[in-house]
């Protein structure tokens, strides 16, 4: 356990209480002056929680009252405006999480610890995310975008409630259906996690893969087209990266396709995009939801990937996106195979 880890642990509280204040006073530099029981109505609390916490905040003098209610002081909005959420996040990154992240050019990796063959690691990688997502989403409304897939479904029903503490969440599934198994297709854990936290959710009843002209002309369809238009404006968008050959069974590619694959020596897909191990892309398949091109628009992709056998994808889909934008939660069997240098 290093210096960064240890001080995690004993000031997790202390944490919890920074992030918290620091997203409740920009949300009060954006919509402010508001009183203390309209601002309890906006973020779904208790006027008694404000209270305690505008007070808290008075006394640090980083607000103040007057008749049309909190004030955010003009030193406090220079503050925030030299702060980062984002940096303040990396800081708590341990030092063998720095180390994999440097390795990958990531923006932030979290790695969960546990061996991910333990009946209770879904869990703890599902706290480790919500953790995370905690601190990263400012307070009221946000959208996040969710890929199906198994390492989605094991994760999506331990949220804590926590998260949905002074915010709104809107979840968007951020594809079609794939496959014959309902339990892990994007709309069936976009609504699990909704349904956990009493958040919204949207559906997307299509299929993900389809041919030109199906594409075409399912992406004008009115509800089709809205759910693609709500999830351009997710902040967050949560998926992971599969191996190639059984993400191509899955979806019953024909043998032409597989042979195509198996010439061009994949190893992974995600967002419908086959790549091999230099992350070059070997096949695309026309897709409805969200594609590779859009990670760049998006504040905060998160990548939940676990298992050994998922490290040459991880790999090597580090290598198509746009370095030091990717976030990663990743088991510990992961991240010691990638600082031993054994990628395969």
């Amino acid at each position: 356990m290093d210096q960064y880890q240890l001080s995690r642990l004993l000031g997790a509280d202390l944490l919890e209480a920074l992030f918290h204040r620091f997203h409740l006073l920009n949300y009060l530099k954006e919509h402010g002056p508001i009183g203390r029981r309209g601002l309890a109505l906006e973020l779904r609390t208790s006027e008694r929680a404000i209270r305690a916490e505008v007070e808290a905040l008075r006394n640090q003098q980083l607000v103040d009252f007057s008749r049309k209610g909190i004030v955010v002081l003009d030193t406090t909005k220079d503050y925030l405006a030299k702060s980062s959420i984002d940096q303040m996040v990396k800081k708590t990154m341990t030092d063998t999480e720095k180390a994999v992240a440097d390795q990958l050019s990531a923006a932030f990796v979290r790695i969960v610890p546990g061996d991910v063959k333990d009946m209770n690691y879904p869990l703890e990688a599902s706290s480790q995310l919500a953790q995370v997502l905690d601190w990263i989403l400012p307070f009221g409304f946000s959208k996040i975008a969710v890929t199906g897939g198994t390492t989605l479904a094991n994760v999506s029903s331990g949220l804590s409630e926590k998260l949905a503490r002074n915010r709104e969440l809107d979840f968007i599934p951020a594809r079609g259906g794939i496959g014959n198994s309902n339990l892990i297709q994007a709309n069936t854990i976009a609504e699990q996690m909704a349904v956990q936290l009493n958040a919204l959710h949207q559906s997307l009843f299509v299929p993900e893969h389809v041919s030109q002209e199906t594409y075409e002309s399912l992406i004008e369809e009115p509800t089709v087209k809205a759910v693609l238009k709500e999830l351009k404006e997710a902040k967050v968008v949560l998926f992971s990266i599969g191996q190639a050959i059984p993400m191509a069974l899955r979806r019953n590619l024909s043998q032409q396709v597989m042979s195509e694959l198996k010439e061009g020596q994949v190893v992974g897909e995600a967002f419908g995009i086959f790549f091999n191990s230099s992350g070059e892309a070997v096949v695309k398949l026309p897709r409805i939801g969200f594609h590779l091109s859009d990670l760049d628009k998006i504040k905060y992709p998160i990548a939940i990937v676990s298992g050994r056998e998922k490290v040459a994808p991880l790999v090597a889909f580090m290598h198509m996106v746009p370095h030091h934008h990717m976030w990663l939660v990743i088991d510990e069997e992961i991240a010691n195979q990638i600082l031993q240098g054994k990628p395969l």
